[in-house]
């Protein structure tokens, strides 16, 4: 799931951090229609990945493992995550760190050991815990969605009576936005599988539990 988010969000998150201030300081009007871009495409890409894992699930050995169970359950997840890690380099893109660090690096990580003490209290098992590790992005999606409504809403006041603001970026805005996305793509999902091939080695070789582990 780590490395598919890394697929999913098509280097936008950096992409953001990029394009964004440079544009917010020469053409703010055009900032707008290019969040548009970059949250459209991290939200398409996180659907087909997640669709892609209904005929993918067949190929497992065994249909009814509990890695299978637990991805059916949280398999959902991915077009969430994928956003909110864009939606969270546009608030850093604006000029602040703080929304960024306080739902990455605080209320992420703090809920998901508390979801996971409740579901284990009310005996949910294996696929609770997963819903609780799962559940905590989407309090972070709306935080940072909030967070960032709100600095759009003060970009547009700072815009002259009249300017015009494209919903959709322009032809040269687009050609800017592929050329730089694609190759972070390929990076993210390389950094990502680099890092966790480990656990799915040993996954696949001594079973889930010690990959767990």
């Amino acid at each position: 799931l780590t490395i598919a988010v890394s697929v999913t969000r098509l280097g936008m998150d950096t992409t953001a951090d990029w394009l964004l201030p440079r544009h917010k300081a020469t053409d703010p009007a055009q900032v707008p229609g290019a969040m548009t871009l970059l949250f459209t495409s991290t939200a398409v890409a996180g659907i087909v990945m997640a669709l892609l894992w209904l005929p993918a699930r067949h190929l497992w050995p065994s249909t009814d493992a509990p890695v299978v169970a637990v991805v059916d359950v949280v398999i959902w997840i991915l077009p969430v995550a994928a956003v909110t890690t864009v939606a969270l380099a546009c608030t850093r893109a604006f000029g602040g760190v703080l929304a960024f660090n306080a739902v990455d690096n605080v209320l992420i990580p703090l809920l998901r050991p508390l979801a996971l003490v409740l579901a284990h209290l009310l005996g949910f098992g294996v696929l609770g815990a997963a819903l609780g590790w799962a559940l905590p992005v989407v309090a972070g999606c709306a935080v940072a969605s909030v967070v960032l409504h709100r600095s759009v809403s003060r970009l547009r006041a700072t815009l002259p009576a009249g300017t015009e603001v494209p919903r959709w970026p322009t032809r040269d805005l687009r050609g800017q936005v592929a050329r730089y996305c694609v190759p972070r793509t390929f990076a993210s999902a390389m950094e990502q599988s680099i890092v966790w091939i480990g656990v799915l080695l040993v996954g696949l070789i001594a079973g889930d539990a010690a990959a767990g582990i």
